[in-house]
């Protein structure tokens, strides 16, 4: 008997990150906290997953990495920032994703003033 064998190639779950900047805008040197969220497209929390956030002062035409987070149990990444100088900050946190899991990333304007 001849025994077939068939890879299937696994589509990777969705995911999505929700952030905020709290307060925005602020002011310089104002303590600020990033808060935000990553899940997979049934709504689960993404556990242990490494985000990255990088922030450009030209709408997006070129980027600076900012710092790497890391998720809690709930999928929550959080950091207090001490504001930049004044100015409009668009940043983007970003999960590049896994095996199982595609990527994601999302953007928001920092406004210091």
């Amino acid at each position: 008997e001849e025994w077939m064998v068939k890879f299937y190639k696994a589509t990777p779950v969705g995911t999505s990150i929700y952030f905020i900047f709290n307060p925005n805008p602020a002011s310089p040197g104002q303590t600020v906290a990033l808060k935000g969220i990553l899940v997979d497209s049934y709504s689960n929390p993404m556990k242990s997953a490494a985000v990255s956030v990088k922030y450009s002062t030209d709408h997006g035409t070129t980027w600076h990495f900012g710092l790497t987070l890391t998720t809690d149990q709930y999928g929550i990444f959080s950091r207090t920032l001490t504001a930049p100088s004044a100015g409009t900050y668009l940043v983007q946190v970003s999960y590049a994703g896994s095996p199982l899991y595609g990527s994601s990333s999302s953007n928001a304007y920092f406004v210091i003033r």
